[in-house]
């Protein structure tokens, strides 16, 4: 397994722990424990490098062949 699988898999673990209730309403005001939005972006950009580099392992990366002009 990488390190970005790895970080993916920890990224969308803590994402789901804040879905499911890390925010406490006390007074008439929320409190998340999380930055949610952070951590949605973290998850979209492990997921990224993961894709990237199962891309790789496949041979289809999105870098268009290296061309020689003489």
């Amino acid at each position: 397994m990488s390190f970005a699988t790895e970080t993916l898999a920890l990224a969308q673990a803590a994402y789901q722990k804040a879905l499911a209730g890390q925010t406490v309403e006390f007074g008439g005001r929320r409190f998340t424990s999380h930055d949610i939005g952070a951590l949605l972006s973290q998850v979209k950009h492990w997921q990224a490098e993961v894709d990237k580099e199962a891309a790789k392992a496949a041979g289809t990366g999105k870098r268009s062949p290296i061309r020689f002009y003489l």
